[in-house]
């Protein structure tokens, strides 16, 4: 098998997308605003099936339709997917997003009244900071301040999207709105309650993923997510190697120096251990829990709990998740693969932030580890995107996010 190596994919809508079928009610769907890596594992299946002459659509492998396996025939050799066919489940992704965005942490905050002044923050020190100060200190009578912007108003959470590059939030990918309606076959007018609306992304917009494969994809166009036999879903792809990303070590450090000036400002001395954020970059797959969610983390053994489930203790022995800034989501029902019931499972937002606390040791060692998190992610079925993570990020540091 060949060795895997990390490729950039550019997709460009050239006809309305509709990603993830999300419904509000029984008569509006609208797209989501990025690309799961599961959409796009199942758009590159779709592609190989599609040039494959030995493929039988009726036929099912292990429960599954439409899946790819390599059969080794003298029909394969020369055949311009062979090698991803060869290696089509070790192949990674990653979440396309549009425009390269990262989504905005938990522990961003704006004003509620929108001034404008003081744009985007995020607060993850000095949560830290002032949650540390009352379980280091809980003789004291203290209660945290409240945030507020420089307004005098009161800051609230916000959500959507982040361009690292320009350090601003952005808007997500502009979506087109379609009115549809069903033909009653016997009276030859609209059916009663068939008017329905579909909200896809519009044509035009750019989403930006990684992929981990033995060899560029051998495609120019990718018809991705639903309605793709109408003409919806036509991407134009766009391939080049990935650029080496920053050295770890040196966020861990700008981190830890940070974290060491919030917890002076909170009246604290300098942190024995060391604390990492891990900010999830898509939502995170929760392996199996013993009873009820993660919703309440407020406990050390439910947080102790939630980062076994996540695998936390494979990639960092020994390590504590002393804080949990999260939100979780319950999915679960019918698989279309093979017309099986899938249990509910526990997913954890994008956007949520895990705080590991460890003891001091080899700073090479503990770079090599969160530089290993962010390639492989948390928790289950990462190959398909789920799970990433980035490690003490920037905007954190930088407490700007405007």
């Amino acid at each position: 098998m060949g060795e895997l190596k990390r490729f950039v994919l550019r997709l460009t809508a050239r006809s309305p997308l509709l990603i993830g079928d999300r419904r509000a009610d029984t008569q509006y769907t609208e797209s989501l605003d990025h690309i799961p890596g599961s959409r796009l594992r199942a758009a590159f299946a779709r592609a190989i099936l599609s040039d494959c002459p030995l493929f039988d659509p009726a036929e099912a492998r292990d429960g599954r339709r439409w899946w790819v396996v390599y059969q080794g025939r003298p029909e394969c050799e020369g055949c311009p997917w062979a090698t991803w066919c060869r290696q089509f489940e070790e192949i990674r992704f990653t979440q396309a997003t549009p425009g390269g965005a990262r989504i905005l942490p938990l522990t961003a905050m704006g004003c509620k009244v929108d001034c404008g002044r003081s744009g985007v923050m995020d607060t993850l020190l000095r949560r830290l900071a002032w949650q540390q100060r009352l379980r280091e200190r809980p003789y004291e009578d203290w209660q945290p301040p409240r945030f507020n912007c420089v307004c005098g108003g009161r800051l609230e959470n916000r959500g959507g999207w982040y361009d690292p590059r320009a350090a601003r939030p952005v808007s997500g990918p502009r979506r087109q709105a379609f009115t549809r309606l069903m033909i009653d076959p016997i009276r030859g007018a609209a059916a009663q309650g068939q008017l329905y609306t579909l909200l896809p992304i519009a044509p035009g917009a750019e989403f930006t993923a990684q992929v981990e494969a033995p060899a560029p994809p051998p495609c120019a166009e990718l018809r991705v997510g639903a309605r793709t036999t109408t003409g919806w879903g036509r991407c134009a792809v766009v391939v080049t190697e990935a650029d080496e990303s920053e050295d770890v070590g040196e966020r861990i450090g700008r981190f830890q120096a940070a974290l060491e000036a919030a917890r002076q400002a909170a009246g604290l001395g300098p942190a024995r251990d060391v604390y990492l954020a891990l900010t999830l970059l898509s939502p995170a797959l929760v392996g199996p829990l013993p009873d009820g969610s993660p919703a309440q983390l407020g406990a050390a053994e439910s947080r102790a709990i939630l980062a076994a489930a996540l695998g936390l203790d494979r990639l960092f022995p020994g390590a504590e998740l002393a804080h949990a800034f999260t939100g979780y989501e319950v999915k679960g029902g019918w698989r279309l693969s093979d017309g099986g019931w899938a249990e509910s499972r526990h997913y954890l937002v994008a956007g949520s932030v895990l705080v590991l606390r460890l003891r001091p040791g080899d700073a090479g060692e503990l770079a090599e580890r969160c530089a290993r998190a962010e390639r492989v992610g948390i928790g289950e079925r990462t190959e398909d995107g789920f799970g990433q993570v980035e490690v003490c990020a920037s905007y954190h540091v930088s407490e700007a996010v405007r």
